[in-house]
This record gives C-alpha cells, structure tokens and sequence, in this order.
C-alpha cells in the first residue's frame, strides 16, 4: 500500500498518531529479539509503507516507554521485558544506594524534580526508570500521598 492510501486510512486528531504507534509496535516485536538492533527508519517505514517521520516519531515513542533504546543517532536496540533502558540504570542505582544508606528514608516523597535534572532525565524517562523500582519492591507510588502524587520509599 502507498504511503498516501495509507495515511488517508489513518485519519482523525491523534488517531494517525496511534494507528502508526501500533504499526511500529507490531512490527518491532515480530521481526526483533531482545537485544537485537533495529534495521534504519526510512527501511522500517518502506517495509510499512509509511511515512519516514510518522515512523521516526513512533520510535521515539517506543523509546520513552522502554520498549527499545536510542542510545545513539541511529543506534536502536530491542528492550525485552522488564529490562532497564540505559540511561535509566544510573538513577535507578543512585536510588538504590540512597535508600541503602539512609539518603531516602522511609515514607519519604522521591524528589524526581531533582532526579530528572541530576540525571538529564526528561519526567517521562524518571517515570520509567521509577517503574523498575516500584518492580522491586523500593517504592510505592501514591496518588493521595502526604506529601501529594508521588514516588514513596518503602
């Protein structure tokens, strides 16, 4: 199908957004094995018949959810499940630490704010890397917390 027929399929506000998410999805968890590199996007896109910044866009939306890393121009790796993104393991580690040594008390809001910035995180990413803590069991997350939404110590 030509790019064209295709995005005339893909209408409505977000709605092509989603469809192209979806598409990318797909095809990254068929054709790819945890740890294997992604072929380029404009021959991701061609396979697809879409277009290369529709697909571009999808990556990087992957990428925020880890569901595969960007860890360099034009270097994309699968992510299995459950594994860390790359640029998540130095704040998940630092957490780790300062809840070891007392830095993070108990019932203690996590200053992701700060997180963000000490790690060059954007909110999303310390989202993400928040989740592999919650995983193992080192934070809890409380949207009526005493301190407001948070990420809590354990």
């Amino acid at each position: 199908m030509a790019d064209t027929e295709r995005m005339v399929e893909l209408h409505g506000p977000g709605r092509r957004e989603a469809e192209v998410l979806r598409l990318v999805r797909e095809h990254v968890h068929a054709s790819y094995v945890p740890g294997q590199l992604l072929e380029p996007v404009a021959d991701i896109a061609r396979h697809l018949g879409l277009p290369h910044n529709a697909v571009r866009q999808a990556i990087r939306t992957l990428d925020g959810l880890g569901e595969l890393a960007i860890c360099r121009p034009r270097i994309r790796i699968v992510l299995g499940p459950g594994q860390v993104h790359p640029r998540d393991a130095p704040l998940i580690d630092a957490v780790r630490a300062r809840i070891r040594t007392g830095r993070y008390a108990r019932g203690q809001a996590l200053p992701t704010g700060l997180l963000g910035e000490e790690f060059a995180l954007r909110p999303e990413h310390v989202d993400r890397a928040c989740g592999h803590l919650l995983n193992d069991g080192a934070l809890r997350k409380d949207a009526a917390g005493p301190y407001g939404p948070a990420y809590y110590v354990l």
